[in-house]
């Protein structure tokens, strides 16, 4: 079947869903519909793999589908048709690459399909996997024809409305029926005005509503609000989000004790009002009320909330006195009080003044030694005194795991020591210390230290990856003298080689610091340093496998026997059928022994 065309303006939606026989539109049980039931309606186009069931159901769905109900439980003419996503080979290996091919349901796409169908709201309709026309026309009207889900609105006469419908329905909800580009700016319209133009009673009250609620219950008027006013965006089932909790409560204990004016309002975004009461009767601050969704989302509106925890802190006239208070907070806490950008330069000052006091105090038992603890821990649980270490190097593993289960599991994989699971003090464990103070941004990160405790390296895991043992004591002055001493030996390498691998020329260059950047097209492995480049188009081999391949050719070369002129002549007769065979063959590609369709 020819692709469908999708380049026109308007789809033929009756023609694309009603061809006839076993390709029509169908209800979730798999029977047959009319066209009487689009008749007149905004077509939802929700494209989605129906054999891959854990991402619609409880990723996906979950996000809208309740919308969708209530718009249609107004009585809006809107009816969600279901697109499958064919299951192609590209796909298979994108969820290969990603660990993820075992979501994948096994069996025939139709028994996927008829499966997935049941499981939508009784009033979806579906496009069967047997319309190849409608899934290719509706998938590229949507833009989804290179992705795997999507939702796109199409209007009663064909016309795409918005390929941008879960994003629609997640920030304004039930309100963006009809989604219309006009219609979102009217209801954007108010918002952006209140952001020019903020007020206490403006952000918080709503539709006769002029009271934020404790965990108990207890209302509170707004008016009654005393700058600083914290807004806290968070949610239950964001993991951040409850790590920070806990920092943010005991700031806010702190500046309550001292009876300095300040408040936080909860702004929730959690899925369900189970999970708001639990997440919230851990706070001792005030909140939104959850039923006032509404007042929810249009602070995240406001605010250009993108993610979460989020924490924007206002003055008794709603104007911003910090937008980025989690960063503040995390480092800060209460001290930075009152928040504004000159107090936290003051103590960005100040805490940079005492780590340079240090550092140059610094050693091992000021590292890892508390007041409770001045040992680390081997794999019996055996206590080891940080003075007792006399070997030439030595490993301490700081654990980032959720659980004790998970770090015992971890643990148990290394030869090293560690500190104890347990050392987690209410506030500031050893860990969050460390990382505060070697400015981790990631894991995992190895910092050498050398025999005074004096920091050698804070890239300690590039130094070992990319010279191993050789780089020993790992100290940045040795790396220097390694990395001469490579790029030395470069120079005297051959600097341009061809591989039977690929067809374009390949020229010796050093690739950027650290290791990871590139990855060897021959062993999949990282490039160490050096690589061997195809300028053409981005092919790379790392040196060690040139030499390989190299040592290979000169091997065949001593052992292939010289080639007759008749033997000569036969190679010609032969490359010249292979090059008459690839003109015939247009279409396809041969990539090394191996020819596929382009």
């Amino acid at each position: 079947m020819e692709p469908a065309d999708t380049s026109v303006d308007q789809l033929p939606l009756k023609s694309l869903l009603f061809p006839g026989g076993d390709k029509d539109l169908v209800n979730t049980d798999g029977v047959k519909v009319t066209s009487d039931e689009i008749e007149g309606k905004i077509l939802g186009i929700f494209v989605g793999p129906a054999w891959w069931k854990s991402l619609l159901k409880d990723r996906l769905l979950p996000s809208f589908a309740d919308v969708i109900e209530e718009i249609c439980d107004q009585g809006k003419e809107l009816q969600m048709v279901f697109v499958p996503t064919p299951l192609s080979a590209d796909l298979i290996h994108e969820l290969q690459a990603s660990n993820r091919a075992h979501e994948i349901e096994s069996g025939p796409e139709e028994e996927s399909f008829s499966s997935f169908i049941k499981s939508l709201p009784a009033r979806w309709r579906a496009v069967p996997p047997s319309n190849v026309e409608a899934v290719q026309a509706l998938r590229a009207a949507s833009k989804t024809d290179s992705q795997v889900t999507g939702l796109a609105f199409v209007a009663a006469d064909g016309q795409v409305i918005t390929t941008s419908g879960m994003d629609i329905l997640i920030e304004w909800g039930a309100d963006s029926y009809p989604f219309t580009k006009e219609h979102l700016e009217d209801l954007d319209r108010p918002f952006a005005e209140l952001k020019k133009n903020p007020t206490l009673k403006g952000l918080l009250e709503r539709d006769g509503r002029d009271y934020l609620v404790k965990n108990d219950g207890t209302q509170v008027k707004v008016s009654s609000l005393e700058g600083p006013i914290a807004l806290y965006f968070s949610a239950h089932w964001c993991g951040p989000c409850r790590k920070f909790t806990p920092d943010l409560i005991e700031c806010y204990n702190q500046l309550k004790s001292e009876g300095k004016p300040f408040e936080i309002v909860f702004v929730s975004w959690d899925v369900n009002e189970q999970a708001f009461d639990e997440y919230f009767a851990t706070m001792p601050w005030l909140s939104l009320p959850y039923s006032d969704k509404k007042a929810n989302q249009a602070l995240y509106k406001v605010y250009d909330v993108q993610g979460v925890p989020s924490l924007v802190i206002l003055d008794s006239d709603a104007q911003i006195i910090q937008e980025d208070a989690v960063t503040v907070i995390s480092a800060f806490d209460s001290r930075a009080y009152p928040f504004t950008d000159e107090k936290v330069e003051e103590m960005t000052q100040i805490l940079e003044a005492e780590k340079e006091a240090q550092r140059a105090s610094q050693s091992l038992e000021s590292l890892l030694v508390t007041a409770e603890r001045d040992f680390v821990v081997d794999h019996d649980s055996r206590e080891v005194k940080l003075k007792q270490q006399g070997k030439p190097f030595e490993i301490i593993f700081i654990s980032s795991d959720r659980d004790e289960e998970a770090f015992n599991k971890y643990y148990g994989s290394m030869p090293w020591l560690a500190l104890p699971y347990s050392d987690r003090q209410p506030k500031r464990t050893t860990k969050q210390k460390l990382s505060e103070y070697f400015d981790v941004k990631g894991i995992p990160t190895l910092v050498i230290l050398g025999p005074d405790g004096k920091t050698l390296n804070k890239e300690g895991r590039k130094a070992i990856e990319t010279f191993g043992a050789e780089g020993f004591p790992f100290a940045k002055e040795k790396e220097i003298e390694l990395n001469k001493a490579v790029d030395d030996e470069m120079e005297k390498r051959q600097q341009t080689v061809t591989i039977p691998q690929h067809p374009h020329i390949l020229t010796l260059s050093k690739v950027p610091y650290p290791r990871g950047s590139y990855t060897c097209d021959l062993c999949s492995l990282d490039v160490n340093r050096w690589a061997y480049r195809c300028a053409e188009c981005g092919f790379d081999v790392d040196v060690a496998c040139i030499d390989k391949e190299l040592q290979k050719q000169a091997a065949q070369e001593k052992e292939e026997p010289g080639v007759s002129e008749e033997e000569a002549a036969g190679t010609e007769d032969s490359e010249t059928t292979r090059a008459a065979e690839a003109e015939v063959k247009e279409g396809w590609v041969c990539d090394g022994d191996v020819c596929h369709k382009a």
